[in-house]
């Protein structure tokens, strides 16, 4: 089931377990955060130290498939901590993904994406009562 592997960062994360709860019949489903419930598939790592992210993946390797959810969410923190955990920790599971041959790598991001960054209007604005979204 190696070729079904999929990794998840954030796993333990309120996006990790819904997509880990609705993909887990589907995929041998390993993963990290930093908080919350550990196992003998989910390691408690945090992403900004590149030592324990691939510590990490090399517990699950090989895997072919990894979603990347960790991340800082709290638009009230402070730059430092959102480019340590944001941009430092997602170059360092890029770096892990690059190093050990990860075929795929999904990334997804919430932070500021979905009001913009406090006392600024928002990129995207609903259109029509409707859950279609307009770019401004």
């Amino acid at each position: 089931m190696q070729d079904r592997r999929l990794f998840i960062t954030g796993i333990n994360g309120l996006i990790g377990r819904v997509l880990q709860s609705g993909l887990d019949e589907l995929y041998d489903i390993w993963g990290l955060d930093c908080a919350g419930q550990f196992s003998e598939r989910v390691a408690q790592a945090n992403i900004r130290d590149y030592e324990q992210v691939i510590r990490a993946f090399r517990q699950a390797s090989p895997f072919r498939y990894l979603v990347h959810l960790a991340a800082n969410p709290s638009v009230d923190a402070k730059w430092e901590l959102i480019l340590q955990d944001n941009i430092q920790g997602t170059r360092n599971i890029f770096e892990a993904a690059r190093e050990l041959g990860v075929n795929r790598v999904v990334f997804a991001s919430s932070n500021h994406v979905t009001g913009g960054m406090r006392g600024s209007a928002p990129i995207f604005t609903r259109t029509n009562n409707t859950n279609r979204f307009r770019y401004q």
